[in-house]
């Protein structure tokens, strides 16, 4: 809703944020705007993310937590720009739910460097990505037997292995859940949210 200025009614994709408010670049009318930390809960499809996300959705009412896949289309899926369309549906969606006080927690497959290049990065005071990974042993049981198609398993399998070697120098706080229960994984994911939230 901020990117339609309340003043002169003209959609900007261009709003510029400044020290708590959001200024109109067309007319200049300034209104207020609250600017969050900004949470990405990452991982590859399988390692258990998901099942963790919706343990913080039921339990935990600090930050809003939502399941990135429910807005999926096909005409999103463009990963030639890193799913740019997609990340800035999400980024604007956050941006809204930042207005109520409350950080949001994206939970989707995403790198760093897709949010990075989006301008509307520009919406909340930090970014903040963490990722859920597990062994390659434990990857390949879980897959198994939820029966990922092979090309699926292989995807998922080589995005798993890069967030365990090259995430942490990406910017990413990974978590390894090879032997952790659903809820475990859910309180470390808590406990690092916690830590970036301001007091």
């Amino acid at each position: 809703m901020f990117e339609i200025c309340p003043a002169c009614g003209k959609y900007s994709d261009g709003m510029l944020v400044e020290q708590g408010k959001i200024r109109c670049p067309a007319c200049g009318n300034a209104a207020p705007f609250v600017q969050r930390p900004q949470f990405f809960l990452t991982g590859a499809s399988g390692v258990g993310k998901s099942t963790a996300a919706r343990i913080l959705f039921d339990t935990r009412k600090e930050y809003v937590t939502l399941e990135c896949d429910i807005l999926w289309r096909d005409f999103f899926n463009t990963p030639q720009d890193g799913y740019a369309d997609f990340r800035d549906t999400w980024l604007r969606l956050a941006a809204n739910v930042s207005q109520y006080g409350k950080s949001a927690v994206l939970c989707g497959c995403v790198t760093p460097e897709q949010i990075q290049a989006r301008p509307r990065k520009r919406y909340f005071s930090e970014l903040h990505f963490i990722g859920v990974v597990c062994s390659e042993e434990e990857m390949a049981r879980r897959m198994a037997k939820r029966g990922f198609e092979p090309a699926h398993a292989a995807a998922s399998g080589e995005f798993n292995r890069w967030m365990r070697e090259e995430g942490p120098a990406s910017g990413i706080e990974t978590i390894d859940a090879t032997r952790l229960t659903p809820e475990e994984t859910a309180r470390r994911i808590h406990a690092l949210i916690l830590s970036h939230l301001p007091q």
